[in-house]
């Protein structure tokens, strides 16, 4: 095997969907009460009213990366039928008293 069939995946699915919860946090908090300050000192006055708008924007996106991660491992943790007879919570179907419908007693 050579090395890139053993590549690591990209770093945004190694993220965790927390992070990204506290990325759209801070974003929307740096973008709505410290840049528009930042881009008046730095000699941008014209952009200082644009940069609270694209907070909510930014929010968004990474809440959505945040969800996307989230659901996105909930599969993972769920262990599949090892024959198909078994039904998903570990029971076996033969075994299911109710399964015969037939009127008989």
């Amino acid at each position: 095997m050579n090395g890139r069939s053993r590549r690591r995946p990209p770093i945004f699915t190694r993220i965790p969907w927390w992070f990204y919860v506290l990325m759209a946090g801070a974003s929307y908090a740096f973008l709505k009460y410290f840049a528009p300050d930042l881009a008046v000192a730095a000699g941008y006055p014209a952009i200082s009213g644009l940069l609270p708008l694209l907070g909510p924007i930014l929010t968004i996106g990474f809440l959505l990366l945040a969800a996307a991660r989230l659901y996105d491992r909930d599969g993972q943790d769920q262990v599949p039928p090892t024959r198909p007879g078994q039904a998903t919570d570990g029971r076996s179907e033969e075994a299911d008293p109710d399964r015969d419908l037939s009127g008989k007693q």
